[in-house]
């Protein structure tokens, strides 16, 4: 998605995490929302368009996200946030202090981003900004990773939460194939959509299905990217990543809320990891 402007949904996400701040220990999108006037109309456009299960995705991923940031921070020094918007939760971690984080994102939205943390008064010092389009070819990505002091042999996180299917399958496959590539330790996380979900062949599995990705397509946000998980599993270890788990949103919806209320088989959380001497 090459943003031009700010986006609906990324302003729906702050409100979503600004009403359950303390669920999600987030001390940021309260004071965030406050400057985005129509951050809950947004929500409540795109929770009325999915029966309330955008605000319940939303948490769920905050928790999971998290938890793995948590986890990673025993193990990695630099963390890298894709198309982060206004995350900045890995600032308000202790895991995390002192190590280094990257907030990459399209320099439109970065831009529009960093002045809401300037008019919020948020401490962004510990931020290294990103400006790219992740839509670009994959090396530039590393060459302005590589410029911004991002060190290619530092036990690294990578985060793209909630945007991979914004993009085509095929330019989320590059940025993968990149970290594999260039990183020599890493772990890569991402939630993708199961194709199998939206689509039989090139129709819409459902009624349903088809007038929800005709609202997102009206509001300017389509969904583009949609993977088949064995194939998704397949390629990246033709890419070199040593391990590849993929948990369905269902099993993370079980554990952290002790119900299942959202569509199975629809959406998978990936950990991909890549260890080299």
């Amino acid at each position: 998605m090459s943003l031009k402007s700010k986006s609906l949904t990324m302003e729906a996400v702050c409100a979503v995490r600004a009403a359950n701040a303390d669920l999600l220990k987030d001390p940021y999108s309260q004071k965030i929302a406050l400057l985005l006037p129509d951050a809950e109309k947004n929500c409540e456009i795109l929770d009325r368009g999915s029966r309330g299960m955008f605000s319940r995705s939303v948490v769920l991923r905050s928790l999971y996200f998290r938890d793995a940031l948590i986890d990673q921070a025993k193990h990695h020094t630099q963390l890298i946030v894709l198309s982060a918007g206004f995350d900045l939760r890995a600032t308000s971690l202790p895991e995390w202090k002192g190590k280094h984080f990257f907030s990459v994102d399209h320099p439109y939205s970065q831009a529009f981003c960093r002045n809401v943390f300037t008019q919020a008064e948020i401490d962004v010092s510990d931020v290294k900004f990103v400006g790219f389009d992740l839509n670009r070819p994959p090396k530039e990505l590393m060459d302005s990773l590589r410029d911004n002091g991002v060190d290619f042999n530092e036990p690294t996180t990578v985060v793209w939460e909630g945007a991979t299917y914004y993009f085509a399958k095929e330019a989320v496959y590059q940025v993968m194939d990149a970290f594999a590539a260039n990183f020599k330790q890493f772990a890569f996380y991402a939630d993708l959509i199961n194709i199998k979900s939206f689509f039989e062949g090139d129709k819409p599995v459902s009624v349903g299905v088809e007038k929800n990705l005709a609202f997102l397509e009206k509001i300017g946000e389509p969904w583009i990217g949609f993977f088949d998980m064995e194939e998704l599993r397949t390629r990246l270890k033709e890419m070199g990543y040593h391990a590849v788990q993929l948990i369905p949103r269902e099993d993370l919806e079980q554990k952290y809320f002790g119900e299942i209320l959202m569509s199975r088989d629809n959406t998978y959380f990936l950990k991909a990891t890549v260890e080299r001497n």
